[in-house]
């Protein structure tokens, strides 16, 4: 039925509309557009939704007026027809189930499962019905792209930035706040190493772990691949919390400081196999510095130096603990050897 589908649309429009007189080359250069869409469908439904976009689009609407003036049929002089003849299949759709991870695909490819038409569409993008996001698409281009995305760790965890709109950077923007507040719903991931790549590659389902908001220059989520199953351990999200911070602790007091005043006073809480917080690791670089090497309990010296980087090992506490509603904020954090934390918690 596919093969049929595609040679209606091409018998009764394409065609004419390619070889006729009448039509001007504006209207052409339109229809081969629309052909490159065409090579790219691969069941009835993703013509069929393709059409349906057309005919209810101003600019299907006036497509189809230059068809019609030259006596050419329409997409929607057609749908009737179509919809009568391949009904059974109307409803067969191209999805994300059916993409490979490891696979190369174009630009096109990735837009087809969420019924968009438009490859200059922006690096995320949204799979909308009835007002809900069931889906959400991001490409990531790692060298020479407008942003710089990078792998934390390849295929796993992805350093992905944000939306943003003129160099201003808003966790409000729709796209950036879908992603933060995406919980079930799938991020299908698709990477290219260089902006001259013409194909992503599909690394699959992945989650928002956390987001970093660094100054004017950029922020960026931190997105987790499913496939790892890590964001099921508690120990896994403290490992990338470590990793957060210590992006954090090797930046500038003043860069920190400056996102620490634009930061949420009450950090996100996500139900992974017990409640974690996405703690700000401004936060936690920011009293450390401030404790030095002392504990601001016992005011004795860190009981050791860590083997990774020779700091002075101390810990973060919460003074009222953020499961009682504490803040998350300099303020309301104090750093502290093991003793006097665990003394903190159950003394």
């Amino acid at each position: 039925m596919f093969k049929n589908a595609k040679k209606l649309i091409q018998n009764s429009i394409y065609d004419k509309a390619l070889n006729s007189p009448d039509v001007t080359t504006k209207t052409k250069n339109v229809i081969k557009s629309h052909m490159t869409w065409f090579d790219s469908f691969k069941t009835v439904g993703d013509i069929y939704r393709f059409l349906k976009s057309n005919v209810d689009s101003d600019s299907g609407k006036h497509l189809s007026s230059e068809l019609e003036r030259s006596h050419i049929p329409s997409y929607e002089s057609l749908l009737s027809e179509f919809e009568a003849q391949f009904k059974s299949e109307l409803m067969l759709v191209t999805q994300f189930a059916d993409f490979k991870v490891g696979k190369s695909y174009m630009s096109r490819e990735l837009l087809i499962p969420i019924g968009k038409y438009d490859t200059r569409l922006g690096g995320i993008q949204l799979h909308e019905s009835e007002g809900n996001i069931k889906e959400i698409v991001i490409k990531a281009t790692l060298n020479d792209g407008k942003y710089p995305n990078e792998w934390l760790s390849k295929g796993k965890l992805l350093k992905y930035y944000m939306k943003s709109i003129s160099g201003v950077f808003k966790e409000t923007y729709k796209d950036n706040d879908a992603i933060i507040n995406s919980v079930d719903i799938p991020i299908h991931a698709f990477v290219r190493e260089s902006a001259s790549d013409n194909s992503f590659k599909y690394y699959g389902v992945f989650k928002y772990l956390s987001h970093v908001t660094e100054d004017d220059s950029g922020k960026w989520f931190t997105l987790e691949s499913i496939l790892n199953n890590s964001v099921s351990s508690s120990h896994d999200i403290y490992n990338a919390l470590n990793q957060a911070v210590s992006k954090s602790k090797h930046d500038s007091p003043q860069a920190r400081r400056k996102r620490l005043l634009k930061a949420p006073r009450k950090p996100k809480k996500r139900l992974v196999m017990t409640p974690v917080y996405d703690r700000n690791p401004d936060v936690i670089a920011e009293v450390l510095e401030r404790a030095g090497s002392k504990c601001e309990k016992c005011l004795n010296d860190a009981p050791f130096k860590k083997r990774k980087d020779g700091m002075p090992y101390l810990e973060v506490h919460h003074v009222v603990r953020l499961a009682d509603g504490g803040d998350d904020t300099v303020e309301n954090a104090i750093a502290l050897c093991p003793n006097c934390h665990r003394e903190s918690h159950y003394g």
